[in-house]
């Protein structure tokens, strides 16, 4: 245990502590002389001081001011202390800021009343330094702690309206999608409905097939008006890529998407150009033909219950919905895709088992007519 030998060893202690907070603090004069050492021995502490002279021009002040904190000297004029602080605390904008109050000699027997009106503290003049330093810290401590608990009642909402964002776009997509009965329709609707959640400029839809090959699908963009594959668009013009090295049997992590295929982790990627992980040299060859540059990427497998591989579904440059701008994918986007992957996985996979099992009875059918023939 440490030992000091005053309380004021202990506060210079933990000036230059991580337990310090230096902040910016308004102080009202009312006894100039007293107020004047008060400045004196904040701003040597480590504080940036304002002063105002009365009330009025304290609020004059505070209307421009951000401040963490504002100690109201005795006397104050124009208006009095008190008033000054109930317009403080009837103010939305300044309600939450910590006031400590020193009243004068004739003021001591209002300090419930301070209390009760919205004062953190009270403090009376003259006093050491040392309990001065203690309760101006344990104001901005307090003031703290009211931030991080707002901040953590922000991030619960956010959190809520993001779960009902997942509920009321992804579950009714994946009832539409399992409805869907025209395979090319079911992939295009896929990646129009996950290009639309994410506000992504381009997408790609990739499916394995029984080479070991992840092939296109589909590849939509935006901006270059680019539509190949799916129900409608011009035919793919691109390889498939390949999973292993046909050669060594070695896995394929050099590109993202069979990266994702391979080891089923989703990859937020925000800028291509500065990723050194991965090879991007199709993606570049693809920018200098067309003068795009593809930024952000977001690749999610797409996997069936049991962990069996069925494809990937690749974004390309999410954009800022007020600038247009491309923007890295955002967390809570990555999160709503990889649910809206699942449910994708499960239309595709649920279509696949449809068709297999009608094929299975046009085979039964088809051999029952011949051996009726026979017969």
């Amino acid at each position: 245990m440490e030992v000091y030998d005053t309380i004021e060893d202990k506060i210079g202690e933990r000036s230059g502590g991580k337990g310090f907070r230096r902040a910016t603090l308004l102080v009202v004069h009312g006894e100039a002389a007293q107020c004047d050492r008060l400045d004196a021995e904040l701003t040597e502490r480590g504080h940036t001081v304002f002063t105002a002279e009365d009330g009025g021009q304290a609020l004059e002040m505070l209307a421009s001011l951000t401040a963490d904190l504002v100690l109201l000297g005795p006397e104050t004029s124009c208006p009095n202390a008190f008033q000054l602080l109930r317009r403080i605390k009837a103010d939305t904008a300044l309600r939450r800021m910590p006031v400590v109050m020193m009243p004068g000699p004739g003021e001591i027997d209002d300090l419930t009343a301070f209390i009760e009106a919205g004062a953190e503290d009270w403090l009376i003049l003259p006093t050491a330094p040392a309990l001065l330093y203690v309760k101006v810290d344990a104001c901005l401590d307090h003031k703290r702690l009211r931030e991080l608990e707002q901040q953590h009642l922000a991030r619960t909402d956010k959190e809520k309206r993001q779960a009902d964002e997942m509920y009321n776009l992804v579950v009714p997509a994946g009832v539409a999608l399992s409805a869907e009965k025209d395979f090319a329709r079911l992939l295009e609707r896929v990646l129009l409905e996950a290009k639309r959640f994410c506000n992504a400029d381009g997408g790609t839809l990739y499916l394995q097939n029984e080479s070991d090959q992840l092939a296109f699908m589909m590849f939509h963009n935006d901006s270059m008006d680019i539509r190949q594959g799916g129900a409608g668009g011009q035919p793919i013009r691109f390889p498939p890529l390949a999973l292993h090295d046909p050669a060594t049997g070695a896995p394929n992590y050099d590109n993202i998407a069979t990266f994702s295929a391979l080891t089923g982790q989703p990859l937020n990627i925000p800028d291509a150009y500065n990723a050194v992980d991965f090879d991007f040299s199709g993606a570049r060859r693809f920018d200098e033909i067309h003068g795009y540059r593809s930024t952000s990427f977001l690749t999610l497998p797409l996997r069936n219950a049991h962990g069996r591989n069925l494809g990937v579904l690749q974004l390309i440059n999410a954009q800022d919905r007020e600038t247009g701008q491309v923007v890295p994918f955002a967390h809570h986007s990555q999160k709503l895709m990889e649910s809206f992957a699942l449910l994708a996985a499960v239309a595709i996979e649920s279509y696949d088992r449809t068709q297999g099992m009608r094929q299975e009875l046009e085979n039964l059918r088809v051999e029952l007519e011949n051996a009726r023939q026979t017969t």
